[in-house]
């Protein structure tokens, strides 16, 4: 998950565009027609970050009792916070070297 974040972080910072219409998206969400496709495109990409969880908790990557569940809503709250200091301008204030601690709150380690 740390590549993910890693990889996100970097991709905000080289095409801000797909940000920008994903934000503005979220503001027209009342509109019936585009809230059904921004909740649609939403749920699927927590889907596809949960199954990520899911596999590393089969594999051992993170602890047997880990809540995929929640640990996937604190991935993608990171990620929202990631967008919020691109769009603020606030890019400089959260750092690369910031995120392995950020992405260890949302991808928990085994337990010994």
């Amino acid at each position: 998950m740390l590549a993910v974040g890693q990889w996100y972080f970097a991709e905000l910072q080289r095409d801000p565009r797909h940000l920008l219409l994903r934000f503005r998206s979220y503001g027209e969400a009342a509109d019936p027609e585009v809230g059904d496709r921004v909740r649609a495109r939403f749920r699927d990409v927590f889907a596809f970050v949960q199954a990520l969880h899911d596999a590393a908790r089969d594999r051992g990557e993170i602890a047997a009792d880990t809540d995929t569940r929640a640990q996937t809503w604190l991935f993608m709250a990171i990620g929202t916070l990631l967008d919020a200091t691109q769009i603020l301008g606030l890019r400089d204030d959260l750092r690369l070297e910031d995120m392995p601690a950020l992405m260890m709150v949302a991808a928990p380690q085994p337990k010994d």
